[in-house]
């Protein structure tokens, strides 16, 4: 009975994952038979100190070569319903889920070997959080996310999901 599982959802994973923000998909019907949701998409994060001058303008250099060698790339006009890599605009923060500063970008599924090679032979010394996006968004931050240097700490209390996930 397992296999017969396994087998349709990686059917359904081969059919349905597409690299957009998934209105309606509900994650919880995969965790409900114990099995993780497949990713749609994923987002990069590279991580600065906000208020370093050169870590900042190391990571905007990172920004400009990934724009530039990884075109077309357009600028993100939504959270997740996107459909090819793009980026989010640099942001500035006090408060939210991360400590200091960073840039994001929007990964399909297909650019994401290409986009981990990329950031990862390029960054230097700077950190880089790669999560997938399946609805979950504390498991997508804290559970299945990959950090290229060091990990940063984050902020799992900005979630809205916080507290209401199982397995926290």
């Amino acid at each position: 009975m397992m296999f017969v599982r396994l087998a349709i959802l990686l059917l359904t994973n081969r059919v349905f994952s597409h690299p957009t923000h998934h209105d309606g998909f509900d994650p919880v019907v995969y965790e409900s038979m114990g099995v993780v949701p497949p990713f749609q998409s994923y987002h990069v994060h590279v991580m600065y100190i906000q208020d370093g001058a050169d870590s900042k303008a190391r990571a905007m250099r990172l920004r400009d070569g990934f724009i530039s060698d990884l075109s077309p790339i357009e600028n993100c006009t939504d959270l997740f319903n996107e459909t090819d890599l793009c980026m989010y605009e640099v942001v500035e923060r006090d408060g939210g889920i991360f400590i200091s500063g960073d840039w994001a970008a929007f990964i399909p599924i297909e650019r994401y070997h290409a986009v981990v090679a990329y950031t990862m032979q390029h960054r230097g010394d700077l950190d880089v959080l790669f999560h997938p996006n399946t609805n979950n968004y504390v498991h997508d931050h804290f559970r299945w996310s990959t950090w290229g240097g060091r990990q940063w700490p984050l902020n799992v209390e900005a979630f809205t999901q916080y507290g209401q996930v199982a397995g926290e």
